[in-house]
């Protein structure tokens, strides 16, 4: 059921505030007819030396940008202005629960709401390996020779690691706007997203029928054998008598009548 844009935003702000209680927020997709700054846009809290700040990474098509703000009047500041963009979705995860925010066709909010199944545990560690969606230790990277024996990166193939993770950071984006579209089920532990069927295999073109054969009695051509001369109208001049319109064989065999 839809609401009042501005209602739903107000309450989302409030879960997005909440330092204790948010795990991630996401911001990304556009309205009808604007163009937002940023491709998406991920808010999370984390802790640093000066104390709680609220990390805002926003996404163009080359690059992240990465601010932090201090937890107050700048964390409320960041946030407001990004909830001043055309953003089309929003995303918050708490520790106890998951809420989407679509805005349709009508600039109206359609927000669905459910509770966490388990307890969320909250990272706030600022050194997470930068952020890394695939760490630079996972196996992969070994058996593509991008790192060493020990997981650490070599230095001549940093560039391709980069790529790497932008290629997963656009398609984390792409499926994070398919769940909040509804294109994609959510999965769960018990559900996960199912790979794809393979498609079905071509059928062989039917092969054409063979001609039948043509009636007995009748020509290959289908048409009708030629009448005898001796018919009724082997003559066009119907106004003629009868014995001058029989063909002049008929005639000679028959005799005078």
């Amino acid at each position: 059921m839809s609401e009042p844009l501005l209602r739903a935003l107000t309450r989302l702000r409030a879960m997005i505030l909440d330092d204790e209680a948010l795990v991630r927020a996401v911001a990304s997709g556009r309205r009808r007819g604007t163009q937002p700054p940023w491709r998406r846009v991920e808010l999370r809290y984390v802790d640093l030396k000066a104390g709680r700040h609220l990390q805002v990474t926003a996404y163009d098509d080359a690059q992240a940008h990465t601010a932090n703000h201090a937890v107050g009047d700048p964390a409320r500041a960041a946030l407001d202005g990004l909830l001043e963009q055309p953003f089309g979705n929003w995303h918050v995860d708490t520790t106890t629960g998951t809420h989407q925010l679509r805005v349709s066709k009508k600039g109206e909010a359609v927000v669905h709401s459910r509770p966490r199944e388990d307890e969320s545990e909250v990272d706030r560690d600022h050194d997470r390996d930068k952020g890394r969606l695939l760490p630079e230790d996972d196996p992969v990277f070994r058996a593509l020779g991008l790192s060493d024996h020990e997981g650490r990166m070599k230095p001549s193939r940093q560039g391709k690691y980069r790529q790497v993770e932008e290629f997963l950071r656009i398609l984390d984006a792409s499926i994070t706007d398919a769940l909040d579209k509804g294109h994609l089920r959510t999965p769960t532990p018990r559900e996960p997203l199912e790979q794809p069927k393979p498609p079905a295999p071509l059928k062989p073109p039917k092969q054409p029928k063979p001609p039948k054969p043509p009636p007995a009695g009748r020509q290959a051509t289908g048409r009708a054998s030629t009448p005898s001369p001796c018919g009724p109208r082997s003559c066009g001049n119907r106004a003629a008598p009868r014995r001058a319109r029989r063909a002049p064989e008929c005639v000679a065999r028959a005799g005078p009548s």
